[in-house]
């Protein structure tokens, strides 16, 4: 994809600039070694001003240049064999019930703000993600004309993995309004994903909200508030976001106050029924 080959530009970008810091325009195969992994992480954690995560998604990118060189014996070890690349845990950032419905609420009188209210909300009943949202058409919803409701089937843009996703009544009311907007089969004309995040951010200020929201979110919210706290499982969950593996799923499975009274007061109530069994034996 675009976006992946600009990736590749900036790593190359990047180590150009690392070796003219070193006074060398180029550097052989086989002087990349250990020691140089670790100057090019102290490298772009200081001179590059990137974070622990960004630094390891940068020396991924090496890494796999590196492995590939090696596998076609154009050097004879592979210097990344034994070196561990550092990555830091990160919070899956979602918005609760409360958070969603106060964006749901508010009076907006500017479109453009209440657009990308009406794409982010859909997304945070559907999680879809922004990349399928900018090629969401009419073709991918399915009606059910026994059940009366419907679905939408897609394959993701990131994994080419099917996505099974039900319509909720929150988005059947969003994609009722858009669904005949643009001639061009596509449901939602999306805006660029640095305007979309810009306007968010504008937008969780009039709402009163305090988290960074980007489109991502919208996903996160799903998972989380929409469907793990309402006792959705697991591998289901993982169906309709169209993951490649249930491991994937579970970094979206945070464990929140809410499903954790949930849970405990199934448990009471079960507990309650047993009590009750018992004392009428």
């Amino acid at each position: 994809s675009t976006s992946h080959y600009n990736k590749h530009q900036l790593v190359y970008r990047r180590l150009n600039e690392f070796c003219k810091k070193n006074g060398i325009g180029d550097m052989a195969l086989d002087q990349f070694n250990r020691q140089t992994i670790y100057e090019l992480e102290i490298f772009f954690r200081t001179d590059c001003n990137l974070s622990v995560n960004s630094t390891a998604k940068m020396l991924e990118f090496i890494r796999k240049g590196i492995l590939w060189a090696y596998q076609c014996g154009l050097i004879f070890t592979n210097p990344f064999a034994t070196y561990r690349i550092k990555k830091e845990d990160t919070q899956v950032q979602f918005l609760n019930k409360q958070e969603i419905s106060r964006i749901i609420k508010k009076q907006l009188d500017i479109p453009r703000l209440d657009f990308v209210r009406d794409s982010f909300i859909f997304s945070c009943f559907t999680g879809i993600s922004y990349a399928d949202m900018c090629k969401l058409t009419k073709d991918q919803i399915v009606s059910d004309p026994v059940k009366g409701n419907g679905y939408i089937y897609l394959y993701r843009t990131k994994t080419n993995h099917p996505a099974f996703i039900p319509i909720l009544p929150q988005s059947q009311e969003i994609l009722d309004k858009y669904i005949n907007q643009t001639p061009s089969g596509k449901i939602f004309h999306m805006l660029s994903n640095q305007k979309t995040n810009a306007y968010l951010k504008e937008l969780a200020d009039i709402c009163g909200i305090k988290k960074k929201l980007t489109y991502h979110v919208a996903r996160h919210s799903f998972a989380v508030t929409v469907c793990l706290e309402n006792g959705i499982p697991i591998e289901t969950l993982s169906k309709i976001l169209g993951h490649t593996n249930l491991r994937v799923t579970q970094s979206y499975a945070r464990i929140t106050y809410a499903k954790v009274m949930n849970d405990m007061q199934v448990l009471k109530n079960r507990l309650e029924t047993l009590a009750e069994l018992a004392s009428s034996i």
